[in-house]
């Protein structure tokens, strides 16, 4: 008979190949953390991505190595690269979901700009912005002024040019 709470430990290491593919994983994963541009709200969400990764890749080599897919039980590379694309995918959706928290009609202006910015490629100008009305922006003042907004807020950067033209890139 088996007590709760009693479990039989087994250690599953990576491949000497995966290391070097986690381990670049896991360097980008901070890397986006310590982007002086990265917002706040989703510092907690992104301090647990780690362990859902290994986490993924894990349950993905165990599952492939049950349907024959993986020579062992180690886990490999294609399981990490495959927990990468699942993380990213959870990034992508967390970005969402916590930008429409408790978010007011200004606040729902900007994620619209943020969204239409991101269809652009992620790069436009004031005078885009305002040739486009980008949430009904109609003067050039007001577009400088949406794009500075974007910037405080943490959406990207703003550069300026000659002749007073402005920019904004999108962070990553």
């Amino acid at each position: 008979m088996m007590r709760m709470g009693s479990f039989n430990r087994v250690l599953i290491a990576f491949t000497k190949e995966s290391k070097a593919v986690w381990r670049d994983f896991i360097k980008d994963h901070y890397k986006e953390q310590e982007d002086p541009l990265f917002p706040d709200n989703l510092r907690g969400p992104w301090g647990k991505m780690e362990g859902y990764a290994a986490r993924l890749a894990l349950i993905l080599q165990l599952l492939r190595f049950a349907c024959g897919e993986a020579k062992s039980e180690e886990v490999d590379d294609t399981s990490i690269s495959g927990a990468a694309d699942l993380i990213d995918y959870f990034k992508s959706h967390a970005k969402r979901v916590y930008a429409q928290l408790r978010t007011t009609p200004q606040g729902k202006k900007i994620l619209s700009a943020v969204e239409w910015i991101r269809r652009q490629g992620g790069n436009v100008t004031a005078r885009d912005v305002l040739m486009h009305r980008v949430v009904n922006v109609r003067t050039a003042s007001e577009a400088k002024q949406l794009l500075y907004h974007l910037q405080e807020r943490g959406y990207g950067m703003v550069k300026e040019g000659q002749k007073k033209n402005v920019s904004f890139t999108l962070a990553q």
